[in-house]
């Protein structure tokens, strides 16, 4: 996946851990009996936009990332 995305905080005077992220780009691969799995899928090449909710302090990150049909990622990050 080829992707840019953007990070807001809506609630940082209340939450300030807390953001929510919007994730954009261009998956490959979804070829042959999966070329449907995926909208809008020509030439195994297709958009998506993932939207994401999670938490991050100044040494951890942690997102929740929805695939819509698909369900959903729970990915966990340290920063070093």
């Amino acid at each position: 996946m080829l992707y840019g995305g953007k990070l807001w905080r809506p609630l940082e005077e209340r939450a300030p851990l807390l953001h929510v992220k919007l994730v954009g780009g261009l998956v490959h691969g979804y070829k042959g009996e999966y070329d449907d799995n995926i909208p809008w899928n020509e030439y195994g090449i297709a958009p998506m936009v993932l939207p994401t909710v999670g938490v991050s302090g100044k040494r951890f990150t942690s997102d929740l990332v929805f695939y819509y049909r698909a369900g959903f990622l729970v990915t966990v990050g340290v920063f070093f």
